[in-house]
Parts: C-alpha cells; structure tokens; sequence
C-alpha cells in the first residue's frame, strides 16, 4: 500500500492533488485514520486512465516515455510512469513537452500527439495573452504616473507665473 506522499512524488504533484483524486474518486482508497493508503492495483487503473486523457501531469509523463501511443498492459505502462516520475523528482527537471520540435509534415503526427499539442499550443497562446495585458497595465500604469508628474510640474510653473 502506498501513502500519498509516495503517490506524489511517483508523478511531480502535490499531495493534495492525490488527495483531490481521491476525493473525487477517480483514485481508488483506503482510509486509515487521517491517512490514505492506495494500493497497486487501484494505482495501475488510474495510471490507465489517466494516461489517456491529455493535458494532466500524468498524460505528460505517459508522451515523454513515448508509451502513450504504445499498445502496452496496463501494468507494464504504470510501471515505466513511476520509474520516470521518481526519475524526474530525482533530477528535478522541468516537465514541458518539446512543442517547438514538431515535425515538419503534421500528419505524421499520432491522435494523441496532436491533441496534445492544440492543448498545450492553447495554454501558451493564454499565457502571453495574460502577459500582453499585465505588460499593457504597467505601461498604462507608468503613463499615468509621467502624467501626474506633468501636471504637477504646470501647476508649478503657473503658481511661479502668479507671484511674480
């Protein structure tokens, strides 16, 4: 049986993500006391799952290995994702698939791949979206603030115009 700490650091998330699986029951276990214990076989169904669906940690893990495409067991599959998980928090290494290398002819491309990468391609677009705006408000921010400074300096200078 494992513990969630172990389960999270198989797959690089946090252990309330674990405990969220749980919760939701898409993970599978038991409750002793304040802790839950997960045992293989509950593991090795999610881990199929999980594979499956794009855009979650596990599904990330699944197209690095290169087994997501794999027709494989479901036991051969979950074993190869723990031994990279447990790889990956042992060299801490960041966890982005290499999108920017796709091939030239698209069709060569695997359904999961694909779908994959509009995911990914889509939470890029978001992120300089988010980017554009928060630059956008800083300059509109330093605008305002050059403003403020100009107008205070007018003020001066028609305050000087008036004593004398």
């Amino acid at each position: 049986m494992l513990t969630t700490k172990k389960v999270s650091e198989m797959f690089n998330v946090s252990e309330e993500t674990v405990r969220r699986w749980i919760r939701s029951g898409e993970l599978e276990a038991v409750q002793d006391g304040k802790i839950y214990k997960i045992d293989q076989a509950s593991l090795i169904k999610f881990i199929d799952k999980k594979v499956k669906e794009p855009g979650n940690s596990i599904s990330k893990m699944g197209f690095i290995t290169g087994i997501a495409d794999k027709e494989e067991d479901s036991t051969t599959v979950a074993s190869k994702l723990i031994e990279f998980g447990a790889a990956v928090v042992a060299k801490n290494i960041k966890m982005w698939l290499p999108f920017d290398q796709v091939p030239e002819d698209p069709e060569e491309l695997s359904i999961y791949y694909l779908k994959n990468l509009i995911y990914f391609r889509k939470l890029d677009m978001e992120r300089l979206e988010h980017e554009h705006k928060i630059k956008s408000l800083d300059i509109k921010e330093e605008i305002a603030k050059y403003e403020l400074i100009l107008q205070m300096k007018l003020n001066d200078k028609k305050e000087g115009e008036k004593m004398d």
